[in-house]
């Protein structure tokens, strides 16, 4: 198994959006203490607003529950990891590797 700074260093964007996925279902459920990150969850949920909507728009959905979750989640982080793939590749043309500050 890899440790976490390896994850973080080879997918930094899936990172921040499985972060962003946590802080808005902890806002959903725990509200109150979470208030101080609202604006930044606000910033950084803007992606996963616009999978959501292309996957209405779609017709997901209208797909039963688990059906739902089994297709629609994977696709709302498909930006993140696109993004990661990009600079993956960007990183390999350039011939240099950048390491992430953890």
């Amino acid at each position: 198994m890899r440790r976490p700074s390896a994850f973080l260093r080879t997918w930094p964007f899936l990172s921040v959006g499985l972060l962003t996925l946590a802080f808005a279902f902890a806002l959903e459920v725990f509200g109150e203490p979470f208030r101080p990150l609202v604006p930044f969850v606000r910033v950084l949920i803007v992606p996963l607003w616009l999978m959501r909507t292309l996957e209405m728009l779609v017709g997901i959905g209208s797909w039963s529950g688990p059906l739902q979750i089994v297709v629609a989640l994977p696709l709302l982080l498909l930006p993140y990891v696109a993004a990661d793939l990009l600079l993956r590749r960007a990183r390999r043309c350039s011939g240099t590797h950048h390491t992430a500050a953890v």
